[in-house]
């Protein structure tokens, strides 16, 4: 192991410490640590590092995927096509996020959510909203 790989290693260890990082994540952070750096063999690098990860388990797309449905279903309500797009923007697979997405109750992250936000709503802007994050309309009416 080089000092490259060590470098970017105590970067990634830092991320990680903070929360649970996708591996396309972290290679655009690496690659944009890299380019501040000057670092030559930049792709080579990143490879090695992020097989390293892998080998020990911190970089595992199934286990964020889980991680981060369960956040966005208690702190941040989502649809499943919002967290489906979000997920994808992340790097992770379509068989990766169907496995994660599938405990997921989309009608009662819905209620959840409208408890949350009906206050200081009217019905047609909450309905808009709710659109907005990717709810089914059909559902919406159902809830509501």
């Amino acid at each position: 192991m080089n000092s490259t790989h060590e470098l970017l290693l105590v970067d990634a260890y830092r991320l990680l410490s903070r929360r649970p990082q996708s591996e396309k994540e972290l290679r655009t952070k690496f690659q944009q640590y890299g380019y501040k750096k000057k670092i030559e063999d930049l792709l080579d690098n990143i490879n090695y590092v992020v097989e390293q990860l892998k080998k020990e388990e911190y970089i595992d797309d199934k286990k964020f995927a889980d991680w981060y449905v369960s956040q966005r279903q208690d702190f941040r309500p989502r649809s499943k096509r919002r967290l489906t797009v979000e997920l994808t923007q992340k790097g992770i697979s379509d068989e990766i996020i169907e496995i994660a997405l599938e405990g997921y109750n989309e009608e009662l992250v819905l209620k959840k959510l409208i408890e949350k936000k009906k206050e200081g709503y009217s019905t047609e802007e909450l309905i808009n909203y709710l659109l907005g994050q990717g709810f089914p309309y059909d559902l919406i009416k159902t809830v509501l």
